[in-house]
């Protein structure tokens, strides 16, 4: 909120302690564009053709497997006791 208030030039006493003791970022912005950023990106490759046969037959890691049961468990598999 400070550093809003410093942006947006609002003349009023802070809305608590920590906005009055919180340091802003201004120093970082500024009005001129940076000029060693990419201007043209590369050519996506064209997808599979078999994207979902791919997908379909990928193995899963223990972290989806984990995952998948906690879900099933969840929503689907009654309790017996």
């Amino acid at each position: 909120m400070a550093t809003v208030n410093e942006l947006l030039e609002v003349d009023a006493a802070p809305l608590g302690d920590r906005m009055a003791w919180a340091s802003t970022f201004t120093h970082l912005i500024s009005d001129t564009l940076r000029e060693d950023c990419i201007t043209d990106l590369p050519a996506l490759p064209e997808p599979a053709e078999n994207i979902a046969e791919l997908q379909h037959n990928k193995a899963i890691n223990e972290h989806m497997h984990a995952s998948i049961l906690m879900f099933c468990q969840l929503n689907y598999l009654q309790d017996s006791s």
